[in-house]
């Protein structure tokens, strides 16, 4: 956490497309293009920048086609949200191999 938030410039804190209380209204509306278009962590490029391995789970998370991908916070999880109840037992094995 130490080593991502030195990374960041007092610019970065005003990339955010909109504020949280939009991209609550959007995920109770199910307005998926703009979940899609308000997501954004202010960390992500700069950590997948510096770990790869951060990128490539990310990459592999956008093939099943999610509505966002993206880190938590500095990047100690990520996570995908769909737009459908489905079949998600894919993920038990996910990144064994990361």
């Amino acid at each position: 956490t130490k080593e991502a938030y030195s990374k960041l410039t007092r610019s970065d804190f005003a990339k955010g497309p909109g504020t949280p209380y939009e991209l609550y209204r959007a995920y109770k509306k199910r307005d998926f293009s703009a979940i899609r278009k308000l997501s954004y962590n202010v960390f992500q490029e700069k950590i997948t920048d510096t770990y790869p391995a951060v990128a490539e789970a990310l990459a592999l998370m956008k093939r099943k086609k999610p509505i966002v991908h993206m880190m938590t916070g500095t990047g100690s999880t990520v996570f995908s949200v769909f737009d459908r109840k489905a079949d998600y037992s894919f993920v038990t094995g996910f990144f064994r191999d990361l």
